[in-house]
């Protein structure tokens, strides 16, 4: 008999709260990605907004 490690299950809330949380990881790599680096906090605040926007 072969035993293998089991995953720890997670419930519909902790599924549905990792996703939101990598799709919003997502967005903002794609923005830091898009833009660089060098602008004020407030045009990545913009772009991360219209990124998540897009997304939805």
């Amino acid at each position: 008999m072969v035993h293998r490690e089991m995953e720890p299950q997670i419930n519909a809330d902790e599924r549905r709260s990792n996703v939101m949380s990598e799709g919003i990881i997502g967005a903002a790599f794609e923005v830091s990605n898009v833009l660089g680096a060098g602008f004020l906090e407030k045009v990545y605040e913009n772009a991360l907004n219209v990124e998540l926007n897009f997304r939805d």
